[in-house]
């Protein structure tokens, strides 16, 4: 039933495409500074959408991995503790202390 679903919201979302896609046929210049250029709007449209997720995937990857790489300490650290044993980290603080 759910790959029914996903079908049906798939061919949806392609219909609801291609409707935009006629509307948005028509020309427009692009002018980059020293060149312009003519193209199809939705040429336009689709290359700033797809500029946009390339910006915030670069601009969110490296917070997401500190808090992956933040998780995975804190699960070793829970870890050393359930078991009763120091932490890597109240091990090598208790080393520079001695």
């Amino acid at each position: 039933m759910k790959k029914q679903i996903n079908l049906i919201i798939g061919v949806v979302l392609v219909l609801i495409i291609a409707v935009f896609s006629y509307l948005n046929r028509q020309l427009v210049t692009i002018n980059f500074g020293v060149v312009a250029t003519t193209m199809p709007l939705i040429v336009v449209l689709i290359a700033c959408v797809l500029l946009g997720i390339i910006l915030a995937t670069l601009f969110t990857a490296n917070s997401m991995r500190k808090m992956r790489k933040k998780i995975a300490d804190q699960e070793k650290r829970l870890q050393a503790l359930l078991r009763g044993r120091r932490s890597p980290e109240q091990q090598t603080q208790k080393e520079t202390e001695s």
